[in-house]
């Protein structure tokens, strides 16, 4: 009958330290530390490109994480698409035939925080 009893106390206080143990994993597994935001500088900003041949420019991205970039255009193309921390990034146009300039906003973020690089190309009677 003592036996029992040394076993149940044995029981009830490993099941008391296990569930305790537990919680406390679960607590510390599900914590994690806040993140800083998402951060970029982009060096130009403001690119203006010549109609002729295209053009091409380089732009230093210094960021403190994982980014993409976005463009909803067919004369531009960029490299690389996709990128973590510092890098540069090369921006083509193709050659514009037509008398006016045309525009487009390069979007480099982490999808909550996007920065704009604005590309302005030229026409051929603007040059």
């Amino acid at each position: 009958m003592k036996q029992n009893k040394i076993f149940e106390r044995f029981v009830t206080r490993l099941l008391t330290w296990l569930g305790f143990g537990t919680s406390a994993f679960a607590f510390v597994a599900c914590y994690a530390p806040p993140t800083e935001r998402f951060h970029a500088e982009i060096d130009p900003q403001e690119i203006t490109l010549p109609s002729e041949d295209g053009g091409e420019v380089v732009v230093s991205v210094r960021s403190n994480g994982d980014w993409m970039v976005d463009y909803d255009t067919t004369f531009l193309s960029v490299t690389p698409h996709t990128g973590w921390g510092d890098t540069t990034l090369t921006i083509r146009a193709t050659e514009n035939l037509a008398d006016t300039a045309r525009h487009a906003v390069i979007l480099l973020g982490d999808g909550d925080m996007n920065y704009e690089i604005h590309v302005t190309q030229l026409g051929k009677s603007l040059e």
